[in-house]
């Protein structure tokens, strides 16, 4: 039997522990190694208040009929399933994708008219180190621009983001066309003032979305993003122009530029996590370990999450808590960091429980022990998560 346990009037006492067990090995050294005999997972003990018999009878047949520790069911319980932080949004399970090549190299994997690429000359906004590049226009009257040319379906939904500091130039555009260069989207941005100054599409393109988001630890950098449908063909081509008083074409005096790093292009209309390349494309890389990446939240608030709150990917039973505090960015992006390592792959795009969250669990004995008192009855029984 299945189902969801009933909890009758409430529960007095709950009993909630986490069973991660490990076995622990010293040598003749004296050095203690650890190794990890199964997946972590959550125990608890149930005890009612003393039930009329009325109340008594569903929750223990209910019990019963789980045939001891033969069956799973659902159990919601409170308090512990309630989060404490806003947990606003419909969040969902993010993959990283990235499918331009040396996404830290404009050298490596773009072009450009009327700019030269400065290579690695600031520190990246992910305190990775000096590897941040910086285009310099050119001495003539022209358009001053990164180019890249992309195999995608051009009428299909894509979304190219980069990352952006202002240097002696402080405005550019992002624009992406299909592949006859007739049809595109465009978004212009500000750097100084972390503002969309005008978008806009032009022939068949359609569904544009833009967004600038601040890079909180790394003052003056943002992350650009535009998503269009960019029209029809088999490829797409993403330019980066640099603006100078508002116009895209302007002399330049040969020195002056802008830096970026971090360029990403996937499916869909709103940028994922940021997917660091090299050599090749990452399509659809899966999460792992003890990090989560996830967007749909309620964008920009402090606290999405607290530490201790517990959450559930649709697709599998097992419950996860989250180590620390979470704050979802102006993307509506967050990173959940989990005090124990996945143990089930979600699916890309998998919808988040966080609220009401509800454990699949079993008995933790074949038998189940009640007491009459007067009239009334003592009921306890102990569960453990289960994760098939």
């Amino acid at each position: 039997m299945s189902g969801v346990l009933p909890l009758g009037p409430g529960l007095q006492i709950l009993d909630f522990e986490s069973v991660d067990p490990t076995t622990l090995s010293v040598a003749q050294s004296g050095k203690v190694q650890g190794r990890k005999m199964q997946g972590q997972r959550w125990a608890m003990t149930v005890r009612w208040p003393r039930l009329k018999r009325t109340e008594f009878r569903a929750i223990y047949a209910f019990l019963v009929a789980q045939r001891g520790q033969f069956e799973t069911f659902t159990l919601v319980p409170p308090v512990i399933s309630v989060p404490q932080g806003v947990a606003t949004g419909t969040p969902l399970v993010r993959y990283k994708n990235n499918l331009w090549n040396y996404s830290e190299q404009l050298s490596g994997g773009w072009g450009g008219a009327g700019i030269s690429i400065a290579s690695d000359v600031i520190a990246a906004p992910d305190g990775s180190g000096v590897t941040a590049d910086k285009i310099v226009e050119s001495s003539v009257s022209e358009l001053h621009r990164l180019i890249r040319t992309q195999t995608f379906n051009a009428e299909t939904n894509c979304v190219h983001s980069i990352f952006a500091k202002a240097g002696e130039r402080s405005e550019c555009a992002i624009f992406v066309f299909d592949g006859a260069l007739s049809s595109y989207g465009y978004a212009v941005y500000n750097l100084n003032t972390g503002a969309i100054t005008s978008s806009g599409i032009v022939g068949s393109a359609a569904n544009l979305t833009t967004s600038i988001v601040p890079v909180a630890a790394f003052p003056g950098w943002y992350r650009l993003a535009l998503g269009i449908k960019p029209g029809t063909g088999s490829t797409i081509q993403s330019q980066i122009r640099m603006h100078l008083a508002g116009n895209q074409v302007y002399l330049g005096d040969g020195a002056s530029g802008m830096y970026f790093w971090g360029s990403q292009l996937e499916s869909g209309l709103y940028p994922g996590p940021y997917t660091k390349t090299e050599a090749s494309a990452i399509t659809a890389e899966a999460p792992s370990g003890l990090a989560l990446h996830t967007d749909g939240w309620t964008p920009s608030v402090n606290g999405i999450l607290k530490a201790g709150d517990l959450f559930k990917p649709a697709g599998n039973n097992k419950i996860y808590m989250v180590s620390s505090d979470v704050n979802s960015d102006a993307g509506s992006m967050a990173t959940l960091l989990l005090t124990s390592p996945l143990v089930a792959t979600p699916a890309d795009n998998e919808a988040i429980t966080k609220t009401a969250v509800p454990f699949t669990v079993r008995m933790l004995k074949d038998s189940i022990r009640y007491r009459y008192t007067g009239a009334l009855v003592d009921l306890e029984a102990d569960f453990i998560e289960d994760l098939a």
